[in-house]
């Protein structure tokens, strides 16, 4: 029997699929929803004002990994635990830092060559490959944390690879594991919602030996079946 799987304290049911509250009318799915984002702070830009470098931050609000910048004493340095319920490779135009207009995106090889771009390094217009993930993320404020599974709070998250450096160090790594860890449908019905990641950041440098924060992950613990159906299927349409 599956467990009790609930939006904090509300109804049981096998498969927990987002519903709206009393009142709330016509047809909703997970596209309706707004779903929360992680990002990485860095030293530029609007996360960096508020929070430390190489911090981990849920929704622009929160810090999963690191701390405010106006609370260093409360510095969060245990990884971020998260499963990785749905992943979608893309590729995206790369543009010079700053840029008002927004990059490009496809979805296959063959759009990225009709838009006349290309992956191979020095491409008079390069494109990368990217990850766009959705995460269930494990914590402790029931504020930002409002699902529950088992008495421990959850929330989701998109978690977007979109960078080469994020790609190839972490994105690459999910991919991998689903493709040789999960791909037994039989045994990993839910697929990559089975396992589990550590996700933290480190420092790297570029040519000219700028420093940025890149994501980092580790692969956990494996997920039993409930808890994978429960976190895969929770936002199914």
């Amino acid at each position: 029997m599956p467990k009790t799987l609930s939006k904090k304290e509300g109804a049981t049911t096998a498969v927990a699929v987002a519903q709206p509250a009393v009142g709330v009318v016509g047809e909703i799915t997970a596209s309706d929803l707004v779903i929360p984002n992680i990002r990485i702070a860095h030293k530029t830009g609007e996360l960096g004002e508020l929070f430390e470098p190489g911090s981990i931050v849920l929704n622009g609000e929160y810090a999963l990994l690191g701390c405010r910048s106006d609370d260093r004493e409360n510095v969060k340095e245990d990884p971020v635990l998260m499963t990785v319920t749905n992943a979608e490779k893309y590729y995206k135009e790369k543009i010079a830092f700053g840029g008002e207009e927004a990059p490009k995106t496809a979805r296959t090889l063959d759009e990225v060559s009709d838009l006349g771009g290309s992956l191979e390094f020095g491409a008079d217009k390069p494109w990368i490959a990217c990850l766009k993930t959705t995460v269930c993320v494990k914590g402790d404020d029931p504020a930002f944390f409002p699902f529950s599974y088992n008495d421990e709070t959850y929330a989701f998250a998109t978690l977007d690879f979109g960078s080469w450096s994020s790609y190839n160090y972490a994105g690459k790594q999910i991919l991998t594991a689903s493709s040789l860890n999960f791909q037994d449908a039989e045994k990993y019905p839910h697929g990559l919602a089975h396992g589990s990641w550590e996700l933290t950041t480190i420092k790297r440098s570029m040519k000219d030996n700028t420093k940025y924060w890149c994501p980092a992950v580790k692969s956990g613990k494996i997920n039993d079946t409930e808890f994978a159906e429960w976190a895969a299927t929770y936002f199914a349409q």
